[in-house]
């Protein structure tokens, strides 16, 4: 239901005046109100009037779109990449046929797998190499800066840790010290990754590294998705070395690899469609037929083909010549 804004509108009001006033508190259906507001808006801002028939042709084009859009996705397949070979194809062709750089982000993508971090960096060969790291990296620092352990680089380093992961809050000091004494008689350090520590245990272990008991840091934890298990810190991190012997040859390869990357990660994730305009022409010829499963008889739209060059220009025509016949009557 739309729900007034809290403040006092001028009368008499105008149609943009009223569609201002307006919001919704589902966010998809206010995004909805916000577009037809800037029609309203607009309209009144350069003609000075006709906002209510511009509203209304606004509502009928979109609603008329979305049906039209809802038809011919149907009908654009889309195709999964999952293997090696297929993700080599796609990086390969998004770096311009060069099949060196889709081998080796498809190598990297292998060996760190989705949820793993590619980095593209310029190296200091003439080959490309590739450095793959057992594990992850996420956007998390250290909750106190009482665990720094290299002052002037601001940051915390430890070699051959013992880890300890948490789903829950850690707020007593019981429920880390089997870890805390299992790593001060082992000697190494202790990274504690949990959803939360507070209370009597952040200070137990700042305590431990402020007197040189203990080497040891808390995190707090990414978020992950509903189900989704803190084993996903098992990835790991890929970094891809760009040589050459210049550094403009090093330049024009990086962006290379970083548009085969980024299309790559996209491909892996959502699927490709057939380039080349292959799949606007595939659903321009469904067209001129039925929706396959469709009951209704053909329409207009249906019945002639549309050359895929200016589909989007003859479909929106289509919509508002319609609408404006509709108005008329």
């Amino acid at each position: 239901m739309p729900c007034l804004h809290h403040r006092k509108v001028p009368c008499p009001c105008t149609h943009s005046t009223v569609a201002k006033s307006i919001t919704l508190k589902d966010k998809f259906e206010n995004l909805n109100a916000h577009l037809i507001q800037d029609v309203a808006q607009k309209t009144d801002k350069i003609a000075g009037d006709g906002t209510m028939t511009a509203t209304v042709l606004a509502h009928a084009i979109y609603s008329e779109g979305v049906k039209n859009l809802a038809r011919v996705v149907t009908l654009w397949t889309l195709v999964k990449v999952t293997t090696t070979a297929e993700i080599a194809q796609v990086a390969t062709i998004s770096a311009n046929g060069d099949t060196h750089v889709g081998n080796l982000i498809a190598q990297a993508m292998e060996k760190v797998g989705k949820e793993g971090v590619i980095t593209i960096k310029e190296g200091h060969t003439i080959e490309d190499e590739i450095e793959i790291t057992e594990g992850m990296c996420f956007d998390r620092g250290f909750i106190s800066p009482y665990f720094i352990t290299d002052v002037r680089a601001q940051k915390v380093e430890f070699e051959k840790p013992f880890i300890l992961l948490s789903k829950k809050k850690i707020l007593v000091l019981q429920d880390i010290l089997p870890s805390l004494e299992a790593a001060a008689q082992s000697r190494r350090p202790l990274v504690i990754i949990a959803k939360d520590v507070n209370g009597e245990a952040l200070a137990a272990c700042i305590l431990n590294k402020l007197r040189g008991q203990l080497q040891v840091v808390v995190i707090k934890a990414p978020g992950f998705a509903a189900g989704a298990r803190l084993a996903k810190l098992s990835g790991g991190v890929a970094v891809i070395k760009i040589g050459g012997s210049s550094e403009v040859e090093v330049g024009e390869k990086k962006d290379r690899y970083d548009d085969a990357l980024n299309a790559t990660r996209a491909a892996v994730e959502e699927g490709i469609l057939p380039g080349g305009g292959v799949a606007l022409l595939k659903a321009s010829l469904a067209l001129a037929t039925n929706t396959p499963g469709s009951t209704n008889p053909p329409s207009k739209l249906d019945a002639k083909i549309v050359p895929a060059a200016n589909f989007d220009q003859d479909l929106g025509m289509n919509i508002t010549t319609t609408d404006l016949g509709q108005m008329s009557k």
